[in-house]
């Protein structure tokens, strides 16, 4: 979509500029692999607003090379390379043996299947930088700044990202899915997940960047910032410490990064609770066989579906859905670039409270990325249905009274109705009850 081409560009636009805690290792000769290039609009696009200097497309379609290089040469900026392979054979076999390495990788698929083999070949595909003897001084800068590169991955399988076929996504991405009314950022953290634990089979690192998820497929889209494990600890490490904006962990949790789980430390399970909403929390590998819910305590046994309990998911990633310096910075990017009003033309009728800009959707993901507002995500019909109440508010309304009272409520991208709190379901049902009264 245009939406996600947009996103890629900004991201690393935004990266390039070293204005965040993470950066791309190189900032001037960017090299591009677009793997699933289609005409090549993709690739273009990076070219075209200056995020590369070269972009590699590539698609397994022979009949359009010729339309790929003609849209490329329109551009008439940076250098490319086209090819016609099928996608595992370039990134498993062909570049691997020419030792052909990128700062971004963006991998456009279809569907799920070979999901994790994939993931592990256009891993090995990315330009990671080495470590030199000046990350030894601790004192040296660069202890202050993550370096790496991107990988932006896509999965266009409903079933295995919503719950519905939780044996295909055990099977593409070693994840087992559960159905829940937070399937959509389920399937997210599904594919930032699996990313994740790919990059720590081969030593390295993954900081999620930004999630993105379309409704009509639907497609979940991942940006991951990749980097060698060591630095990354080192790096979170610090950040955790001095309870850095938007760290998962705050300065006075001594639970810091653990060296023996890898690059794990936001891999684990996750808790959906029908009593609150299909409200999700956190499941630590050692609590597998002892699932409570926090908020009204109901014990595991749910399948998500049919029982009132708890059931789990995962393994899957847990940590913030978005960089919060990272999407602040795309914001002021689309804002120079004069994107923030460029408006999604839907193929059929627009969802009830979808995203209708740029700017709009930059805004909720940056509401997404706040440190408080933890996993999952609430919808005003399914609050409004189990507080009893006959009337259903809207949304901004709703959000109003909670910010009012001292809660975070930020609107989510990912359905209309949605949104994410640091209140519980009781504390949102007590608000639904109290603005129909007030009504």
């Amino acid at each position: 979509s245009t939406f996600s081409r947009d996103l890629a560009v900004l991201a690393v636009l935004a990266l390039k500029e070293q204005t965040t805690d993470l950066s791309l290792a190189s900032h001037e000769d960017i090299a591009v692999l677009d793997a699933m290039a289609g005409a090549g609009l993709r690739g273009g696009r990076y070219l075209a607003h200056n995020a590369a200097s070269q972009v590699w497309c590539n698609d397994a379609n022979t009949d359009i090379t010729s339309l790929v290089r003609k849209n490329l040469d329109g551009i008439n900026k940076g250098k490319y390379t086209v090819t016609a392979e099928d996608v595992h054979h370039l990134l498993g076999v062909s570049l691997p043996s020419q030792s052909t390495t990128f700062d971004v990788v963006d991998v456009d698929s279809f569907g799920s299947k070979d999901g994790n083999v994939l993931l592990f070949n256009a891993l090995r595909c990315l330009r990671i930088p080495q470590r030199s003897s000046d990350d030894d001084n601790n004192n040296n800068n660069n202890n202050n700044v993550l370096r790496g590169s991107l990988l932006y991955v896509t999965c266009t399988d409903g079933f295995a990202g919503s719950g519905r076929g939780p044996l295909r996504a055990l099977s593409a991405y070693g994840c087992y899915t559960r159905l829940s009314p937070s399937c959509a950022e389920t399937g997210l953290r599904m594919l930032a997940g699996a990313a994740i634990a790919r990059a720590n089979d081969l030593g390295l690192a993954c900081r999620v960047v930004f999630t993105h998820y379309s409704p009509h497929g639907p497609v979940y889209r991942a940006m991951l910032h990749v980097s060698r494990r060591a630095d990354y600890h080192r790096w979170r490490s610090r950040r955790d410490s001095e309870g850095a904006e938007g760290s998962s962990r705050s300065k006075t949790n001594q639970n810091m990064v653990d060296p023996s789980l890898g690059a794990l430390d936001d891999y684990a399970f996750v808790g959906s609770c029908r009593a609150c909403c299909g409200r999700l929390f956190q499941v630590p590998w050692s609590r597998l066989g002892h699932v409570t819910c926090p908020s009204c305590g109901s014990f595991g046994g749910g399948d998500g579906r049919h029982d009132a309990g708890v059931s789990v998911a995962g393994p899957l990633y847990v940590g913030p859905m978005h960089d919060l310096s990272v999407v602040r910075q795309m914001r002021g990017h689309s804002q120079m670039l004069g994107w923030d009003d460029e408006r999604i033309a839907w193929s059929t009728k627009k969802p009830h409270g979808a995203c209708s800009s740029l700017g709009e959707l930059l805004e909720r993901m940056e509401g997404e990325a706040h440190p408080l507002v933890g996993l999952g995500i609430f919808k005003v019909p399914d609050v409004t249905k189990t507080a009893g109440a006959r009337t259903m508010p809207a949304i901004k309304r709703l959000l109003a009274a909670l910010q009012d009272d001292g809660f975070v409520a930020e609107r989510s991208h990912v359905d209309g109705t949605a949104f994410k709190t640091n209140a519980s379901a009781e504390e949102v049902r007590s608000f639904v009850r109290m603005l129909e009264a007030d009504a």
